[in-house]
């Protein structure tokens, strides 16, 4: 009992830490690059820090939106929200809910980061994702794909039981 709470803290532990490098890589890494018509030079910009923030760039004045900073907000809660909910479902005894809820909640991460990019990309036509934006959804695939590793773990060992489980059926039915 004490070695799979402790397994559980280093993997919530271990869970966070990658949250931690996601939140920086979305902080410090260039999302956009800007190709002017004519010119060799491209601006790369990233979303928070730095000169070339989209929040102090020029070229970027009335384009970011509500919508835009709102998503990006969603992106910082949604992630810790489905790691701590994980945690409190799995500790509570509903692993299968646990995960599957973890799952559904990074799938919907990743889909907001993409809309959300892309409506930067729609109203400025020179605009291209750099990798920062690519990092960031290998980030929540990482997570999207372990999760769905676990749920389908859980689901196999439920239709699948082990061959002592099996005889404690047959044990229980003969009595």
């Amino acid at each position: 009992m004490v070695k799979g709470k402790i397994k559980f803290n280093h993997q919530l532990w271990r869970q966070l830490g990658l949250f931690t490098v996601y939140v920086l890589t979305q902080l410090m890494s260039p999302f956009y690059i800007y190709q002017k018509i004519g010119e060799n030079d491209s601006a790369r910009f990233t979303i928070f820090l730095g000169e070339h923030s989209l929040y102090n760039a020029k070229e970027f004045e009335g384009l970011l939106n509500s919508y835009f900073t709102i998503s990006l907000v969603i992106l910082f809660v949604l992630p810790v929200l489905a790691i701590f909910l994980k945690y409190l479902l799995d500790k509570t005894g509903y692993p299968l809910l646990a995960h599957l809820q973890s799952l559904l909640i990074f799938v919907a991460c990743s889909i907001i980061l993409i809309f959300t990019m892309f409506s930067m990309t729609v109203q400025i036509d020179l605009l291209r994702l750099e990798w920062g934006f690519y990092l960031c959804q290998a980030f929540y695939w990482i997570f999207i794909l372990r999760e769905w590793w676990n749920v389908s773990g859980i689901v196999y060992r439920r239709n699948h039981p082990l061959e002592d489980e099996r005889a404690e059926e047959k044990e229980q039915s003969a009595e």
